[in-house]
């Protein structure tokens, strides 16, 4: 996966609602204007959401109660009420990964792991109650023979299939073919160089429009 992010914002997790039909760019607008207030956005094109976006970009793919944001991170969001984020991250380099699910009512947790990671560096990339994943990978982690953790199994790829629904591994056609990756599309915006002073009028919450 080399390096890898990615950025889902959901009333319970994106993965719940993957495969559900996209909900359009005027809805994908709707929310990226609520999630960063103050900023204006023009759209630019619908595109295959595998395909990455450019830098200067936000690309929004919304289905169900949920999105995937790429070009957006957690902190500089405004969430609507109800709404939480969900926050994956990968380095190939030292097999590292974390994941970060802040969803009010539901879920609290930080999470994440690498090889020879040390027990009292636990207490680092972990907080918050365990989600319904984590259990068999935590089973037998902990020795009192020894100061690493030591986790069984592809923690990162099932920490993805629960919040993002999807395996992020896409080697071959085939791979592709299989993901649901492949039926997905992603709304591009690009930041206009001077915001639009917003008018006063009702909120509607996005995922009830369209």
């Amino acid at each position: 996966m080399g390096e890898f992010s990615i950025l889902g914002v959901s009333t319970d997790r994106p993965g719940a609602d993957l495969g559900q039909p996209d909900r359009g760019p005027e809805v994908a607008g709707a929310l990226l204007a609520q999630l960063l207030p103050g900023r204006a956005f023009q759209f630019v094109a619908t595109q295959r959401f595998i395909d990455g976006i450019p830098a200067d970009c936000v690309g929004v793919t919304a289905f169900g109660d949920s999105a995937i944001l790429q070009g957006a991170r957690a902190g500089e969001l405004s969430l609507p009420e109800g709404m939480g984020t969900l926050e994956f991250g990968y380095s190939s380099a030292s097999d590292a990964f974390q994941l970060d699910v802040r969803v009010p009512g539901t879920y609290d947790r930080e999470v994440g792991y690498w090889p020879g990671m040390k027990v009292d560096e636990m207490d680092l990339v972990c907080r918050g109650e365990q989600l319904p994943f984590e259990a068999p990978f935590w089973e037998g982690a902990l020795s009192p023979e020894s100061d690493e953790v030591c986790v069984e199994g592809e923690f990162d790829i099932a920490a993805m299939r629960w919040a993002f629904g999807y395996d992020p591994r896409i080697v071959t056609p085939e791979d592709l073919a299989r993901s649901p990756l492949n039926a997905m599309v992603l709304h591009v915006f690009r930041p206009l160089a001077v915001p639009t002073p917003e008018e006063p009028r009702a909120r509607r919450r996005w995922w009830r429009r369209g």
